[in-house]
């Protein structure tokens, strides 16, 4: 029995045989994973297929970002990774290896400030299941955007496992004064593991971050030094064994709106348009601080490290601006500058230039990336659950005994990936399931990509082809019948400008159809979490902050690196 029989929505044995088959995957990819001494997982907000020169194929990126390029170059572009259109679904993938839709975490908008949707706290997070299953002792500690709940204690980073943690619980905030405002309320959000750091406000958040990841990646680095000069023999012995990692979640703000710069930088100057150039220069400085940040990991383990870096949707792009539709006018919010072209759509829609995510892997050791695949591709399908249970298998955690625990949904690939092995271990990706699969819900299958109901939301021009972040589209979307599903071969068509008859293709419309319904009537689907905000979470209550409101702060995690 092939995959793609087992695969098949008719398949009567194809459950209980795919089950068997991927735990068999699993656990042979679990033995043959390497256990780097630093994974690092690497988000970069909202990044555009064109908005820097990582992806092949794009037609004069108008931003330079040499350190990242490098790193793609010389370590392996992943050409099928996709997304949730939006932020807190995508971190949900990669904070659980588990489809959105299996925690009702799919929504449609992002989390808003006050709400109290989150991660259920009896779904394990990557750190949680470090700390559970992994065969070493992996500290783990994050650094930037958490957007997946912080109505208790319990639902923040170092409440979910994370030893170490400095950033911001919101979707945005001021890259300079830490605030965020909507319609009611304004308030603060940074903070210093539980603690609320107000010290943090009038600086640019980059230096701020960079300062965090230094003093982690230094702190651990001097734990392994600690421990191989060890005066007790059989203490030294013991920490060997337990191979002591380190788990580092860089979820960048960058280059998520405000589009704030720390300054214009020079490197933009070729870019006429005001707010594409600002947008430019946040994303060369982001640039320079990858290139310090390699800098930093070589220094403390040599080539001992691996960097597994994607984009958490496609780029919002100006689909409006203040003052009308015009070229150069500010970006009307939550409209931005990116570029996704020659991708359609952007942000928030189910177009490939929502949900086809830039994403890479990188390593400097041969023994972890072989030499002839570095500048290479990896052309199978993946999803951002995927990236999670990558990053498991690299930590020492046996995903065939996770399974046995809660429900995983994540592949790990890395074989599959340094191997260049032209099988893919998936056949489909459901990119959103929502609305019991009947609207704004999208699968990839084979070559084809179906989109059920609207695929938008919220954004009324997002649907067509933008080029360098600017305003109006250069192309608007064909007309569509209305009550149509939308179906392309997104391998021969990947901008998707021509959609097929869906009467023609009427077998291939079922395919897509019963593998969104299999989803829904399988057991482990939820609709999304109730997302509005909670009137005691105003931040007039907490002394001007967006804080947590539900419950006393309790002691979050720590790990003593002696």
């Amino acid at each position: 029995m092939t995959l793609m029989t087992l695969m098949a929505p008719n398949a009567t044995t194809r459950a209980h045989a795919l089950l068997v088959l991927l735990v068999s995957w699993w656990g042979t990819a679990a033995a043959a994973t390497p256990r780097p001494k630093i994974i690092v997982t690497m988000i970069i907000d909202d990044l555009g297929w064109a908005d820097t020169t990582l992806n092949r194929g794009v037609a004069s990126p108008d931003v330079p970002t040499i350190h990242l390029q490098g790193l793609a170059d010389a370590g392996v572009r992943l050409t099928q990774m996709h997304s949730q259109p939006v932020c807190s679904p995508t971190r949900a993938a990669l904070m659980t290896a588990r489809f959105p839709f299996r925690d009702g975490m799919q929504h449609k908008n992002t989390i808003v400030p006050g709400s109290t949707a989150a991660l259920p706290v009896t779904t394990p997070t990557l750190p949680e299941l470090f700390s559970e299953h992994s065969r070493g002792n992996v500290t783990s500690a994050m650094v930037g955007k958490w957007h997946l709940g912080y109505a208790s204690y319990n639902n923040t980073p170092t409440g979910r496992g994370f030893h170490h943690y400095v950033g911001y619980m919101q979707g945005q905030v001021d890259y300079f004064n830490k605030t965020v405002a909507v319609g009611y309320g304004k308030g603060y959000d940074f903070w210093d593991g539980d603690t609320l750091d107000r010290s943090a406000a009038g600086n640019y958040s980059l230096p701020q971050y960079e300062a965090a990841w230094e003093r982690v990646i230094e702190d651990f680095a001097t734990s392994l030094d600690d421990a191989h000069g060890a005066d007790n023999v059989q203490m030294r012995q013991q920490q060997q064994q337990q191979q002591q990692q380190l788990y580092l979640y860089l979820a960048f703000q960058t280059v998520h709106i405000p589009i704030e710069a720390a300054g214009e930088d020079a490197r933009c100057n070729h870019i006429p348009d005001y707010w594409r150039r600002v947008y430019c220069s946040m994303l060369v400085e982001l640039d320079d601080a990858v290139g310090r940040i390699v800098k930093t990991l070589a220094a403390a383990v040599g080539d001992d490290f691996v960097i597994l870096a994607m984009s958490d949707n496609g780029a919002q792009v100006r689909w409006a601006t203040y003052g009308g539709n015009k070229t150069h006018n500010k970006p009307f919010w939550p409209a931005s500058t990116g570029d996704n072209r020659p991708l359609r759509g952007s942000k928030f829609t189910l177009f490939q230039g929502g949900v086809r995510a830039t994403a890479f892997v990188y390593s400097p050791s041969t023994t972890l990336i072989p030499a002839q695949r570095r500048n290479t591709t990896y052309d199978g399908l993946m999803h951002a659950c995927d990236f999670a249970a990558t990053a498991l298998a690299l930590g020492g955690v046996n995903l065939t005994e996770v399974g046995t625990q809660t429900h995983v949904d994540g592949i790990n690939h890395w074989d599959a990936i340094i191997s260049g092995g032209s099988n893919s271990l998936r056949n489909h990706v459901p990119i959103n399931v929502v609305s019991q699969g009947k609207d704004f819900s999208a699968v990839r299958f084979g070559d084809l990509k179906l989109i059920v109901g609207t695929p938008t939301y919220g954004i009324k021009h997002g649907d067509g082809w933008y080029v360098a972040g600017l305003s109006p589209e250069a192309e608007p979307a064909p007309a569509h019948k209305k009550g149509d599903p939308y179906l392309f071969n997104v391998t021969a068509d990947p901008t998707e400008h021509h959609e097929l008859d869906v009467e023609a293709y009427a077998d291939a419309v079922k395919e897509g159809q019963a593998l969104l319904d299999e989803y829904v009537n399988s057991g482990v689907y939820a609709e999304p979490q109730k997302n509005t905000p909670h009137l005691g979470s105003l931040p007039f209550l907490h002394s001007g902050a967006w804080m947590p409101w539900l419950d006393k702060q309790p002691q979050p995690p720590h790990i003593n690196f002696d």
